[in-house]
């Protein structure tokens, strides 16, 4: 083509884009408070046309805000666009997006007058054009369109851009009747990835309904299979999703299972699989835990799936990984492929599906980088999107593939509004001609275009998680085996149950046979006793498992130190299990007693409400030892207490000198784990009479006392004046 054509065509399209034939504008004043201006963008899209075909026309609403201290005078939005321009790869598009790339050949789409603002207020300017305006007749080139928009305001005071995109759609193009590019959205749904059930309370008030039917002497829990509270708006919009739009890939983690259909499952309460497997302390929690079930799918959360990761994941059962990094997710030079490889683990190929980096970053509401500044709103993300998508169709239009976009992290805040959000992408999609959706068992299937070797080397350079998440991870764990260790050992001391039903009856506690409680004294037989204490320590663990989400492990790590307890309702439950165990057993003993002999007893009364007999040991100690104390207090060792019992135990009291001296008495197990609280009890001792030589001196005075009187009656006989009567 000679230059002088090329000229002359290029030259009656600008003039054609100049002209402002049909356009409409319109606008609105909004002042903001003076914190929110200071922080707001200058101009922003709120909504706009984000695909053009031969019948759309193009509307778009803009928000221009002054954010400087001083008024700015009437000024001009200006859309400009090269509609000849073909990006080439997606660094391409993201050069332009960051304002990287400068381009020539921008001409004018349409034009809008801006009033004069105020310091710290913000207009809406809106734009409109036909289908027929000669502005959009001209674009006949199909596939993403950079388009830049600026505002000036008449002084060139201030002058703002924003480059965001258009898309030409290939409907009426040559292109219109290739192949189309095949996606699949994928959208991970567990309790571990809703905040509200992860840091609220509704596994804790269960636990505790739970534990008062297992402390009546229940030996099962009866499931429900109803949705948490904190779950309900989610799994609604779930089930909506699901009805509306089948071809959306949900990934239902067991929990919610009965609720929320789907073809592949999750791995349990989003168990983040990958980072646990750096820390050896959490893989022995999760072993037994987060197995794979039907059509499981493991996804990463802080950790990629390095070979140490995906090995964890096969020994749990997983023979299909989700990638949300590494794996050669990011666009390159090279044309798209399809999102799936292979890596050998232990023998074995595992699955790998890679989220594609770009789409699934958009998917996710979340901009492609911090200079992508069209990117802060959800118009920008998807005319983004949509650009991005028709790219990789242009780069390979004869090529059959399947790209994977997940629209939600492990870590994403599943709301019911996330899943709206996702339920729109699906209809963008599934309006763009160039692109449809399919299954995630055609992708598992597809071919991939990564060798061995590669694929190998990927596993080995995918990122690993970062400290403080391995050190989250860790700090969980300790938690969680604290409190196991603490549950463990009060379990063991429950007294046999074949020991409990030989015991002689006879030598029961007469208090409960008084109060008619002899048949509920009896323990558990040594079937139920087993179903029960299994069942107990089931719902400690399933609650402990649950705080190993990708969200939890965020949640522990962005709290301080004395709010991570408190903070994950997974802890809480468990802690809440091993509170109620431990609150079934209590002692009662007087505050004070006043001892006037060497020996004495303190009556201890142990309580037992267990539908299980127990061995404990009441442990005594002085509340001081910096002041030395004549009184000292014993405690009892291997204290039998019945189910549904009490027990009365005296504890010895020996006193050499008067003293008064306070003392903690708690029970403990019989390895040594605290089961009470410490109670206060302050032994006052007068003149001690021991037992011999005390007895000796008591006899002598009363010797002495008569001696004393006889010599008195003696004087007073003899005519003597009684003693102290001499003057």
């Amino acid at each position: 083509m000679s230059f002088s054509s090329t000229f002359s065509r290029y030259a009656r399209a600008a003039c054609a884009l100049a002209v402002l034939a049909g356009a409409t504008f319109a606008f609105s004043l909004q002042p903001l408070p003076a914190a929110l201006a200071a922080s707001a963008s200058p101009l922003t899209v709120d909504s706009s046309t984000s695909v053009i075909t031969p019948s759309s026309g193009y509307d778009a609403t803009f928000t221009v805000t002054n954010t400087s201290r001083t008024d700015l005078t009437d000024g001009t939005l200006t859309l400009s666009m090269n509609p000849w321009y073909e990006f080439q790869t997606s660094d391409d598009l993201q050069a332009w997006a960051d304002g990287h790339l400068r381009l020539r050949g921008l001409t004018t789409f349409t034009q809008a007058d801006v009033p004069a603002l105020k310091a710290g207020a913000s207009t809406q300017v809106k734009v409109h054009l036909n289908a027929d305006d000669s502005a959009l007749t001209s674009l006949t080139s199909w596939g993403a369109k950079p388009l830049l928009v600026t505002y000036e305001d008449n002084d060139s005071t201030q002058t703002q851009t924003l480059r965001t995109f258009v898309t030409r759609s290939n409907e009426g193009t040559a292109s219109e009747g290739l192949p189309q590019l095949k996606f699949v959205l994928t959208l991970p749904a567990s309790t571990g990835t809703i905040a509200a059930c992860v840091t609220g309370k509704d596994q804790t008030t269960a636990a505790h309904t739970s534990m008062e039917t297992l402390l009546s002497g229940s030996t099962e829990i009866t499931a429900t299979h109803t949705t948490p509270e904190c779950a309900s708006s989610t799994v609604s919009a779930l089930k909506k999703l699901a009805a509306s739009h089948p071809n959306v890939e949900v990934l239902t983690a067991p929990e919610l299972s009965s609720q929320v259909s789907s073809a592949h499952s999750l791995q349990p309460y989003a168990t983040d699989i990958a980072t646990l497997a750096e820390t050896a302390q959490a893989q022995d929690i999760i072993q037994t835990s987060a197995h794979a079930g039907a059509n499981a799918v493991a996804m990463d959360g802080h950790s990629g799936w390095t070979t140490k990761a995906l090995e964890s994941a096969h020994s749990l059962g997983y023979t299909t990984v989700l990638a949300n990094e590494g794996y050669g997710a990011a666009a390159s030079e090279s044309p798209l492929h399809n999102s799936v490889t292979h890596v050998s683990v232990q023998g074995t190929d595992m699955t790998v599906l890679t989220a594609q980096k770009e789409l699934s970053t958009l998917a996710q509401g979340q901009a492609t980088s911090e200079d992508a500044t069209a990117e802060k709103t959800d118009a920008g993300i998807r005319n983004r999107f949509l650009a991005q998508t028709a790219l990789f169709e242009t780069q390979a239009p004869y090529e059959d593939r399947t790209v994977l976009i997940n629209t939600a992290t492990l870590s994403t805040d599943l709301t019911a509004e996330k899943v709206e959000a996702v339920g729109e992408l699906a209809d963008e999609l599934n309006a763009a001609p160039w692109a449809t959706l399919t299954s995630l068992n055609a992708l598992e299937t597809a071919q991939s275009s990564t060798d061995s070797a590669d694929a190998e080397e990927y596993a080995r350079t995918v990122s690993s998680a970062n400290k403080n998440a391995v050190q989250a991870v860790s700090g969980i764990a300790e938690q969680i085996n604290a409190t196991h260790a603490r549950m463990s050992s009060f379990l063991n001391s429950i007294i046999s149950s074949s020991q409990a039903e030989n015991a002689d009856r006879k030598t029961r506690n007469p208090q409960d046979l008084a109060r008619g409680k002899a048949d509920q004294s009896r323990a558990l037989s040594e079937d139920d006793f087993q179903k029960w204490r299994g069942t107990v320590e089931g719902l400690a663990s399933n609650a402990a498992e649950q705080a190993f989400s990708a969200r939890a492990i965020s949640t522990y790590q962005s709290a301080s130190s004395t709010q991570n307890a408190s903070g994950l309702d997974a802890l809480n439950a468990q802690a809440a299990v091993a509170s109620d165990l431990f609150s079934a057993v209590s002692m009662s003993a007087p505050q004070s007693l006043n001892v006037v002999s060497e020996t004495a007893d303190v009556p201890v009364t142990l309580s037992n409400n267990l539908p299980v007999g127990l061995t404990l040991n009441v442990v005594t100690a002085a509340a001081s030892d910096t002041i030395r104390s004549e009184v000292t207090l014993a405690g009892k060792q291997n204290v039998e207490v019945a189910a549904h019992s009490e027990q009365q135990v005296m504890l010895p009291v020996r006193a050499l000198s008067g003293w008064t001296t306070q003392f903690k008495l708690h029970l403990t197990t019989p390895e040594g784990v605290a089961v009470t609280s410490e109670k206060s009890i302050t032994i006052s001792s007068s003149i001690t009479i021991l037992d011999n030589a005390g007895y000796a001196i008591f006899g002598l005075a009363i010797v002495l006392a008569v001696v004393g009187a006889k010599r008195q009656i003696a004087r007073i006989r003899s005519g003597e004046p009684a003693e102290g009567n001499e003057e």
